[in-house]
């Protein structure tokens, strides 16, 4: 079970979220972005409002399915960070239903090991939860991710921290009852083959494998852009909502433009396979 949020009218975009956060993530994006398309909210699998997978299971596959079967049509996709990667495989596996990607602050392309900087905010905030420190654990995620590294005052602003500790605490303790089964291997992750435009994100104070993802990717697709968005670390939707819908919508009307085709307001929608 899928469950989402349809609200607006226009061609269908899918938003897809972080590992950190669930679809209320995208709540700043709401306003502006269905002003000109229909905007899908997605709880992946075992997040949020959504269901649990009973086995083995493709993110990408459960996508291009919601957009066959719910959507209807080809829908541009936005993934933040996890979502980035399930937004780019999706696109790889059903390149006929997917228009535009936006992909921000995703790992896209990993030529070698993580960096000592993500192994450390993995290690200690598995240790920390490991131990019985849910707060340390949730804290460590939150300084690696949130805050990042360089940030002049260190912090990013307090309303951004407590969002996603609070959704982020709730899904480690989602997922320590009910651990997720297997994921499928995702397909080959050949840039080079995926015709639609791009638009890759980051912020300048996100961790450095992302910012060197993103100069890596954007060489290696055909027809893609970057961006920068001052001010941010991993989540510049949140952080700078502002120039980050202006952006994002002005790529959108380039290249997927506002034709009115599936008009409608819907909040809380059920996506069963």
């Amino acid at each position: 079970m899928i469950a989402f949020d349809r609200i607006g009218a226009g061609k269908p975009v899918v938003f897809l979220h972080s590992g950190l956060a669930d679809r209320t993530m995208w709540e700043p994006q709401v306003e502006a972005f269905s002003q000109h398309f229909t905007c899908y909210f997605v709880d992946l699998p075992g997040y949020g409002e959504s269901g649990d997978p009973p086995g083995p299971f493709s993110y990408p596959q459960e996508i291009a399915r919601f957009i066959e079967t719910t959507v209807g049509q080809p829908a541009a996709l936005i993934g933040s960070s996890f979502g980035a990667g399930i937004a780019l495989d999706t696109a790889l596996m059903a390149p006929a239903s997917s228009g535009p990607l936006v992909l921000v602050d995703g790992l896209l392309v990993q030529d070698g090991e993580p960096s000592a900087v993500v192994q450390a905010i993995w290690s200690e905030a598995d240790e920390a939860w490991d131990a019985g420190s849910k707060d340390r654990a949730v804290e460590v995620e939150t300084i690696g991710w949130v805050d990042g590294r360089g940030r002049p005052d260190r912090t990013a602003a307090e309303d951004v921290r407590a969002y996603f500790a609070r959704v982020n605490r709730t899904i480690w303790e989602r997922h320590d009852r009910h651990p997720l089964p297997e994921t499928l291997p995702g397909p080959e992750r050949d840039l080079a083959s995926v015709q639609q435009p791009v638009l890759l994100i980051d912020g300048p104070y996100d961790v450095p494998d992302v910012l060197t993802s993103n100069q890596t990717a954007v060489a290696r697709f055909p027809n893609a852009t970057y961006a920068s968005i001052p001010g941010s670390a991993h989540f510049p939707s949140r952080e700078q909502p502002g120039e980050f819908n202006q952006l994002v919508v002005d790529f959108l009307l380039k290249h997927w433009g506002d034709r009115d085709t599936s008009p409608g307001y819907s909040l809380g929608d059920r996506y069963d396979p």
